[in-house]
């Protein structure tokens, strides 16, 4: 049976056994998506009890919109009464709402072969509605792989990089003129003499200059080492789109009234 917006409410009662004949009328008579104007069959037998508690559940994900969670409940109903033509229906229709338009083919060819032969105008709206599928399935463009997953190359030499190895590389240049400038003072207090080059004071400036250059070289050879790292590490792990290659160099000739005309192209 086909399930539709028009559900009434019953009053509650206390019997049991009545309320599960109002449960099975409401599988037989409810119609849940709309049909075209087509009328119910009878069914015959009653449905299993499970198979109605997952029909109603199906049903409120349904009008809530949510029609994965509908088509799950919906299968489980079918597993349980799989000889249900408008239950297979409606499984077709929910798939065909999510757009799996191989699934809602195979549920719709299954319920087409489900119907009486009697039921000529139902079996050509589902014949129409099989070709509408297959008819948007084969024009559906396929996407080129390179759209999606464009192919990428590893390393990026942007303004980042270039400017952490700059730094690095300024930072190994100054650490090698303070370290000439700290070898000079430590020499020259090496060989500094009292009352000739001066006090103790005037030695002890020069001790204490030659041991703040030489702190001065160690903190920029460090500092030139880390930065120097760090862009090899902004090269190395990051990863770039390959970027689109002329087929090379195009080389034509064009006559002239004298002489002649030579036309390059391309990227060298």
């Amino acid at each position: 049976m086909k399930f539709g917006p028009g559900f009434g409410f019953l009053r509650a009662r206390p019997d049991r056994q009545r309320a599960r004949v109002v449960a099975l009328a409401l599988w037989a008579l409810s119609s849940w998506v709309p049909t075209h104007g087509q009328a119910d069959e009878p069914v015959s037998g009653s449905p299993p009890p499970q198979a109605v508690e997952h029909y109603n559940l199906g049903r409120a994900h349904y009008q809530a919109g949510r029609y994965k969670e509908a088509l799950v409940e919906l299968e489980k109903a079918l597993a349980l009464d799989p000889h249900s033509p408008n239950l297979m229906y409606n499984v077709a229709r929910v798939y065909e709402l999510l757009g799996d338009m191989d699934h809602a083919i195979k549920a719709y060819e299954r319920y087409q072969l489900m119907l009486p032969p009697h039921e000529r105008e139902e079996r050509e709206r589902v014949a129409a509605t099989l070709q509408r599928l297959r008819g948007a399935r084969e024009e559906v463009p396929a996407t080129p792989p390179s759209a999606t997953q464009p192919k990428m190359e590893h390393g990026v030499a942007d303004a980042v990089f270039w400017t952490t190895l700059g730094t690095g590389a300024a930072a190994f240049a100054g650490s090698a003129v303070t370290g000439t400038f700290a070898l000079q003072s430590s020499k020259k207090a090496q060989h500094f003499v009292l009352g000739k080059d001066g006090d103790v004071v005037d030695r002890n400036h020069v001790v204490h200059r030659a041991d703040r250059l030489a702190l001065s070289t160690d903190v920029l050879i460090l500092c030139g080492t880390t930065f120097v790292i760090t862009s090899v590490l902004l090269y190395m792990l990051r990863e770039k789109p390959v970027a689109a290659h002329d087929d090379g160099l195009r080389i034509g000739f064009g006559a002239l009234r004298q002489g002649a005309m030579v036309t390059l192209g391309g990227s060298l």
